[in-house]
């Protein structure tokens, strides 16, 4: 079996099964396969991290203005919910989530709060 071939089989493994082949099935592959099986698993887990990090936005700063001024937290959450992008509607369902509890707080502040 080529090298090719061995990486085309490894393809129908997921990462967490090419950890416990590495951990466990030393006895059964070569070296030689061994090798290849790591640098399989290391290349999937670059891949992992970098579609992590594409898809990690920061959303601090949105979420702090809807915090702090509820009405532009809405308008910051209409156009995060309008783009396609699901890590943008993500921040935009969080801004959306802060300006309303935002609402809630300063109504509560407002009015009072509790008295007996």
């Amino acid at each position: 079996m080529t090298r090719e071939e061995f990486r085309a089989d490894l393809a129908q493994y997921t990462v967490s099964e090419l950890q416990l082949i590495l951990a466990t099935q030393a006895d059964v592959y070569s070296p030689q396969e061994m090798e290849v099986i790591r640098e399989e698993l290391d290349a999937r887990r670059e891949q992992e991290h970098a579609l992590r990090k594409k898809n990690d936005t920061n959303d601090t700063l949105p979420c702090v203005l809807s915090l702090l001024l509820p009405v532009i937290g809405l308008i910051i959450a209409a156009i995060f919910l309008s783009n396609h992008d699901p890590a943008n509607q993500k921040t935009g369902k969080r801004c959306l989530v802060s300006a309303f509890v935002s609402l809630i707080l300063f109504s509560y502040l407002l009015s009072g709060g509790i008295s007996f």
